[in-house]
């Protein structure tokens, strides 16, 4: 025969029994207050009357009713097994949930500790809703080792085994939410965020572990500020002024639905429409906030909720719940049935008013929206070893305790979004699985949700606007990390990521590009036949070559002339020979550098330089020895001759070319790449191995110019027409003058320029010797025949003689 339920008799009724073989006591909040009651010393504290029965709640006793009857019609979970009930009102206060627990336990409505005269204890406890009342009850739960199952108490010490031993719970804890929560935050870009908290153990530990994981995820706490049901309105207007104040857009409320309002409340009158609010799993189904009132405010509001699995049947069996059939055990669906249909029993008023609507009992629930039945998951299958239990529900899904007493960390994300009859909508955009493999554990539809600030995408929330590429984050004096400056990275250095923290230097065969941003392999820098200087070069060397060639073939067409003869005619084809291959030395300075180019370029330079200084040096002497040979009793005449200008511009020649063949066999030059002396550019160049030896080479061409222009200077006045001396020493003067300039100037250039100066030396040198020894003697060999005669010269030399 089935038992029976009965209701618990006592001065004020807050609960019911259903007997079974095995029972099952649930405590919940049925009322969410109370009305104070003074206590006396002289008498029994009377019991507390609670006030403001709430629809939701209300489901969730009927969700345990649900879940025990339809474990009780499976056979094959509890065979020959009935499970019972005993329903007990918390009303939301602590002394009530302590109350109804000794009541479950000794079965007495003012219970004797450790006495039993229930004859059917439970073999479990369900509750209580508040981590606050369920603190108490664990405490004195665990001392019995009787096992207690909370539907929303999330306080993460639970999770201590230690103190609690006894507790289990079937959503995740405040760590758990808080680790979501960071990860939402982290997943939508927002680093400056604010955080509003509860100054009760809820608010205070679950901002704390979310503090922490900002801290890890990089993302920073503009303000942290708290607030509870006994603040003063001078104190919320504080945190609302820290709030609106703040640059921070997104604020995260660490709280409970019952006191969210009061800080809104300020936030409604300035008709703030810029924050965006993140909820907890405290207020995110909230029932006080999506109103008219407040929908302009919260509107766009993310939140944490718990998983609210889709269950048709247990609809269906909460809109079939009906006075006829759940009284008279049902103590709370007189008012439940009153506050969903808006009416009035008659037998509980005596006062009647005017417009009155008396209940019938005829009313059918489905005529009304099913969201006055706003539930979590609730699915109960109590054993006495709960530590071990693992099914797959109705819903196919996984359930199970951890060695915490935890189930698993699942969190559907809702946004508020507003309809266009101004109330607020709870809508399902994404969720949280703490299951899913690392950086997959949040599903979100961006574009699915309504932002309050009327954006399309997620809206930002810095404390500094991200640094581009090419910028890297210096971070403010006194400022969180997440406060900062962009600066411009260093030359040489790129960043190629947003909000990079260090610039990185680019490798010696590259440099950034103008945004900083990548590295470009540098520019290669060498004197090319492409650009316009080699150009030019390349036009006035040959030109030059030609030139002088040409001036050869006049000098070897006229070589019978009274002034070639008179001017040494072998000398003279051998400096303008030399002189022709110096002009096409510059030629080797051009183009890209080889190994062939480096190492002969300067050799070949040096070795064609000294034999025309030579040749230049071998015709003054000769020019003074032929002058002093013609002075009466003069014994200079057996020098003149080949012998000793061969013998000058030998010796002169073989002295720099043994210089040149040892610096080839100690230390040849060789081409390379050189990324140092000029900044963002690869100096292609010819690395000239010993510097010693290249100024050796250069400073014999020098003493041999100087000698040459000394004795060309003592020369200068021999009374001549035709005299040389005086041309050579203009000449000497243009060669000294252009290498005298061209050592600093070398040493103060790098790259292409410095090649352009050793040319611009080579031309220039090489110009005027050809200009001031050659240009004169065209002149009279081409235009002034008439001066190219032997009369003409020996007729000087006999007034010289005189």
């Amino acid at each position: 025969m089935e038992a029976l339920p009965c209701t618990l008799h006592s001065p004020q009724e807050t609960g019911f029994i259903k007997d079974g073989d095995l029972m099952i006591s649930g405590l919940f909040p049925v009322h969410t207050a109370w009305i104070d009651t003074k206590y006396l010393f002289t008498e029994r504290n009377p019991p507390l009357t609670c006030s403001s029965f709430s629809t939701v709640l209300y489901s969730y006793v009927q969700a345990m009713v649900y879940a025990i009857e339809e474990i009780n019609a499976n056979d094959s979970l509890l065979p020959n097994i009935s499970l019972g009930y005993k329903i007990f009102d918390s009303c939301m206060h602590l002394f009530q949930s302590l109350r109804g627990t000794l009541w479950a336990l000794t079965g007495q409505d003012h219970p004797i500790l450790n006495y039993e005269c229930h004859p059917n204890v439970p073999i479990a406890i369900i509750g209580d809703a508040t981590s606050g009342t369920s603190v108490a009850m664990a405490t004195l739960l665990g001392v019995y080792r009787y096992p207690q199952v909370s539907y929303s108490a999330s306080m993460s010490s639970f999770s201590n085994h230690f103190l609690y031993p006894s507790f289990f719970r079937t959503i995740p804890n405040d760590a758990m939410q808080s680790l979501a929560l960071a990860h939402l935050i982290s997943y939508m870009g927002w680093t400056w965020v604010g955080l509003i908290s509860l100054d009760d153990d809820y608010g205070i530990d679950g901002s704390h572990v979310l503090k922490q994981e900002l801290y890890k995820l990089a993302v920073c706490i503009a303000y942290h500020e708290s607030f509870g049901i006994e603040s003063s309105s001078k104190r919320i207007q504080s945190v609302a002024n820290i709030i609106d104040q703040s640059s921070a857009r997104v604020v995260i409320i660490y709280s409970r639905d019952p006191f969210v309002s009061m800080l809104m409340e300020y936030f409604v009158e300035r008709q703030d429409t810029k924050r965006i609010w993140l909820a907890t799993t405290g207020w995110s189904n909230s029932q006080m906030l999506p109103t008219k009132l407040f929908s302009h405010t919260v509107m766009g509001t993310l939140g944490l909720s718990l998983h609210q699995a889709e269950m048709p049947w247990l609809k269906k069996f909460l809109l079939n719940i009906h006075p006829s059939t759940s009284l008279p055990y049902d103590i709370f669906i007189k008012t439940f049935w009153e506050m969903v249909h808006n009416c009035q029993w008659p037998e509980e008023y005596s006062v009647v008013t005017n417009g009155t609507v008396w209940c019938t009992g005829e009313e059918k629930l489905l005529r009304f929206k099913s969201s006055v039945y706003e539930f979590d998951e609730f699915d109960f299958r109590v054993y006495h070893h709960l530590r071990k239990v693992s099914f797959v529900n109705r819903m196919g899904e996984q359930m199970y305790f951890d060695q915490h007493g935890d189930p698993p960390a699942y969190f559907d994300i809702v946004n508020w979004q507003r309809s266009q009859d101004g109330t607020i909508q709870f809508l399902k955009v994404g969720w949280y699985d703490a299951r899913a493999p690392l950086g997959k554990e949040i599903v979100i539809n961006t574009t699915a949700i309504q932002w309050i600030t009327g954006d399309t995408e997620v809206p930002p929330s810095v404390c500094s606007e991200s640094c581009a590429p090419g910028y890297r984050k210096a971070a403010e004096k006194g400022q969180p990390i997440c406060c900062f400056d962009c600066i411009r990275c260093s030359e040489g250095e790129i960043s190629n990521q947003t909000d990079s923290s260090n610039c990185f230097p680019c490798t010696a065969e590259t440099w950034p590009n103008e945004d900083r941003t990548e590295c470009l392999p540098k520019p290669v820098d060498f004197l090319s036949f492409e650009e316009p200087l080699g150009i030019t070069i390349t036009c006035t060397t040959i030109f030059s070559s030609f030139s002088t060639l040409t001036i050869l073939c006049v000098f070897i067409r006229y070589k019978d002339t009274a002034i070639v003869k008179a001017n040494n005619r072998d000398l003279t084809y051998v400096l303008l020979g030399s002189l022709s291959l110096s002009f096409l030395c510059p030629l080797l300075f051009i183009g890209q550098p080889h190994r062939f180019t480096c190492l002969f370029r300067q050799v070949t330079f040096g070795v064609i330089f000294v034999l025309s200084v030579s040749c230049v040096l071998a015709k003054t002497v000769m020019v003074v020895i032929a002058f002093r040979a013609t002075k009466p009793g003069s014994n200079m005449r057996r020098w003149l001759g080949p012998i000793v200008p061969g013998l000058i511009v030998s010796a002169c020649t073989n002295l720099q070319l043994f210089i040149c063949i040892f610096w080839m066999l100690y230390c040849p030059p060789f081409p390379e790449r050189n990324s140092r002396i000029k900044i963002g550019v690869i100096v292609f160049q010819c690395n000239e191995c010993s510097d010693t030896l290249l100024w050796c080479m250069v400073g014999c061409m020098a003493f041999l110019s100087c000698v040459c222009f000394l004795v060309a200077f003592l020369a200068r006045k021999l009374p001549d027409t035709f005299n040389e001396a005086k041309w050579i020493t203009f000449s000497m003067l243009i060669f000294l003058s252009v290498w005298i300039a061209f050592a600093p100037a070398y040493l103060s250039t790098q790259g292409k320029n410095m090649a352009a100066v050793e040319v611009f030396g080579i031309i220039c040198s090489s110009a005027g010797i050809l200009v001031c020894i050659f240009l004169p003697k065209c002149y009279i060999i081409l235009l002034r025949p008439d001066l190219n005669t032997r009369g003409n010269i020996l007729n000087n030399r006999s007034t010289y003689n005189t």
